[in-house]
C-alpha cells in the first residue's frame, strides 16, 4: 500500500517558500553558527556537507540548535523531521527501532537536501542526525518561522 505523503509535502512546499524567501541570509547565520560550534572557518563548511562529515557529534548538535535558538530567537526542535514523517504511520518503527519503508519515503519529502540514497530502508531514528546538513538545519529555522497555520507536526 502507498504512502501517503501529501501531508508532508504541504509542509516541504510551505518551508521551501520561506526558505527561498531568505536561503542566503539563512545559511549565512547557520554557517557562522556551525562554525563556532565546530570550530571552524566559515569558508570550511559547504551547505549541502553532511556536518558529521565535518566532525559534528551529539553535543555539538545541541550546542548548534542553542546557537540558532539564540540568533534566531525561536524554539527549535531537532527530531522536527522524524516527528512529521512518523506522524501518522501506524507503524513507524520495527521493534529494532528502524524506520519503516513510509517514515523513509517522508522523509525524502522534507529533506531534499539529503542524498536519498542515505535515507534509506533500515536506518534508525539516531541515523538521522548523521545526515543533517546546514541547509537541514536551514530547513528547520525556516519551518519554525512558517505561518501558524502550517501543518507543523
Amino acid at each position: 500500500m502507498p504512502t501517503n505523503t501529501s501531508d508532508v509535502q504541504e509542509i516541504r512546499d510551505q518551508v521551501d517558500t520561506r526558505f527561498e524567501q531568505r536561503r542566503e541570509g539563512l545559511r549565512a547565520v547557520v554557517i557562522q553558527c556551525v562554525a563556532a560550534t565546530l570550530n571552524l572557518k566559515a569558508e570550511e563548511i559547504a551547505a549541502d556537507v553532511p556536518l558529521s562529515s565535518l566532525g559534528a557529534q551529539s553535543l555539538d548538535f545541541l550546542d548548534l540548535t542553542f546557537r540558532l535558538e539564540r540568533e534566531f530567537k525561536i524554539k527549535l526542535a531537532r527530531d522536527v523531521f522524524l516527528r512529521a514523517a512518523e506522524a501518522g504511520q501506524s507503524e513507524p518503527r520495527d521493534p529494532g527501532n528502524r524506520l519503516s519503508h513510509g517514515v523513509i519515503e517522508r522523509l525524502r519529502i522534507l529533506l531534499p537536501e539529503v542524498d536519498p540514497e542515505k535515507v534509506a530502508n533500515g536506518m534508525s531514528a539516531t541515523d538521522l542526525s548523521d545526515l543533517l546538513t546546514v541547509d537541514s538545519f536551514c530547513r528547520m529555522v525556516a519551518w519554525q518561522q512558517v505561518p501558524a497555520t502550517a501543518p507543523v507536526a
